[in-house]
């Protein structure tokens, strides 16, 4: 019987489990399921120690000195897909397959160069556009592949320890007056312009209450950073910080909210928040930026300003905040962005870039 091919899946977080961080780690896991689904047996590595997005050592290296025996698997691999990485040593061992689920930011442009890899999947034409104009990358080797949005993976009940905290933090405010800056507290997702927000929202009404979910244990420093803030700017009693919330159970997040606000600073390559959010029903606004453009918005029922802090944004907010997402809108983003979809898209890639090649033909 013939053994199934292998696709190793290199990236810097881990992509399994209910702790994934965001739309990288959600995309990877999507991908390997994926892959699974059409035959692949798949292998997930994930490496600490990289940072800055630069390798301080060779991939063979840091398999070596966390699994010997990884390297044989490795020699024997059909796929080598690589999220935001560079594969490094792996290059000649098998055909690669680079895919962006964040932004190519400057620090990206060791990948500049694309004669280490066959093909890109990356999540938006925004972003296929940017890596073509700024990077050089050849067009005709980007596929562009939405990711998943589903409640599959979103609807999971969270631990009774968190839905305490969750309801305590709450307390007595009506939804109606609970914003949601989901996993939000990292750098350049726009905090400082969402306490300004809140200020001049309490100004109005002072039940405003911000729910922040937490930091994971890499992004202690920025996460005591918006304990300052928040103090400093004198909103403690109108800011809630929740322990790192699970992938898995965000569902349960955003529908305790009665408005989840996106405020990136970022060029989002897509930005699964105001999605995710649509799909619990929660109203959302976020700010224009990247991938998230006013087509979208309208095709999906989210709302987008130019500026967070805005009066555009805060009478948008007291207009939706509270009300249900219309059903039609939380089909469509189930109708686009659903695992189904998404492996007709991953498997229609993979015929391409084997082109008929006899490792394709034993996949279902």
């Amino acid at each position: 019987m013939a053994r199934a091919p292998i696709a190793v899946v290199l990236s810097p977080w881990s992509i399994e489990g209910s702790r994934l961080k965001g739309g990288a780690e959600r995309t990877g896991a999507a991908t390997a399921r994926a892959l699974r689904d059409l035959g692949f047996d798949v292998i997930s590595l994930s490496s600490r120690t990289l940072s800055d997005r630069t390798a301080q050592r060779s991939f063979c290296e840091q398999i070596i000195m966390e699994d010997q025996h990884l390297i044989e698997a490795m020699k024997k691999t059909n796929l080598l897909v690589c999220l935001d990485r560079y594969p490094g040593d792996f290059t000649h061992m098998c055909p690669s397959f680079l895919q962006l689920s964040n932004l190519a930011y400057a620090n990206e442009c060791s990948a500049a160069n694309p004669e280490w890899w066959n093909a890109a999947w990356v999540p938006s034409t925004h972003l296929r556009d940017l890596l073509v104009h700024s990077f050089g990358w050849i067009p005709e080797c980007i596929r562009v592949i939405p990711p998943v949005v589903e409640f599959s993976q979103l609807d999971s009940e969270p631990d009774s320890g968190l839905t305490a905290v969750l309801y305590d933090a709450i307390g007595n405010t009506p939804r109606s007056r609970v914003l949601l800056f989901p996993h939000r507290s990292d750098k350049g997702k726009g905090l400082s312009d969402v306490l300004l927000l809140l200020k001049r929202l309490l100004v109005r009404d002072r039940r405003w209450l911000l729910l922040v979910s937490g930091s994971s244990s890499e992004e202690t420093d920025e996460h005591e950073s918006l304990v300052r803030k928040a103090i400093d700017t004198g909103l403690g009693n109108n800011v809630r910080l929740l322990p790192w919330w699970p992938a898995t159970s965000m569902a349960s997040l955003y529908r305790a909210a009665g408005c989840t606000i996106m405020a990136s600073e970022l060029d989002e390559g897509f930005g699964l928040v105001p999605y995710e959010s649509v799909l619990a029903g929660t109203s959302v606004v976020a700010r224009s930026s990247g991938a998230l453009t006013y087509t979208e918005a309208t095709r999906y029922g989210f709302h987008l300003v130019k500026t967070i802090a805005s009066q555009t944004c805060i009478e948008l907010i007291e207009a939706t905040a509270g009300t249900t997402v219309p059903v039609r809108f939380q089909h469509a983003v189930a109708r686009s962005f659903n695992s189904d979809r998404y492996t007709r898209h991953v498997s229609d890639a993979l015929r391409c870039l084997f082109k008929g090649q006899d490792r394709w033909k034993r996949l279902r």
